[in-house]
C-alpha cells in the first residue's frame, strides 16, 4: 500500500484549502458539506498524482464539524493504497485540519 502517496496528496489538499470561502447559505456549507470536501481531496490527489485514481469517501460523524473521510488509491484497477482521516472544519466551513487515522 502506498500510505506516503496519499498522505501526500491530502496534505497538498489541506494546503488548497486554505483559499476556499464557504459557499451559499447551507448549514453545510464549503468544507463542512462531506460531499464537497470528497470532491476536494479527490482533486487534490488527482493533480498531485495524475497517473492513479482516487476514490474518496467523506462522511459527517455524530458530532459537529468533523467528518471521517477513506481515501483509496488505484492504478490499472488494482488498489494500492487506503487510509482513514479524521477531519475537522470550523463551522465557517472555509478550512480544515486533517489528521491521518489509519
Amino acid at each position: 500500500m502506498n500510505v506516503t502517496k496519499i498522505v501526500a496528496a491530502v496534505a497538498a489538499a489541506a494546503a488548497l484549502s486554505l483559499g476556499l470561502g464557504a459557499c451559499g447559505s447551507s448549514a453545510l456549507a464549503g468544507f463542512n458539506n462531506p460531499s464537497t470536501l470528497s470532491s476536494h481531496l479527490r482533486s487534490a490527489a488527482l493533480a498531485s498524482y495524475p497517473e492513479d485514481q482516487f476514490s474518496v469517501t467523506c462522511v459527517q460523524t455524530s458530532q459537529v464539524g468533523q467528518i471521517t473521510c477513506n481515501v483509496n488509491e488505484s492504478q490499472n484497477g488494482v488498489e494500492i493504497g487506503a487510509t482513514s482521516y479524521k477531519v475537522t472544519v470550523p463551522s465557517d466551513g472555509k478550512s480544515y485540519v486533517i489528521t491521518q487515522t489509519g
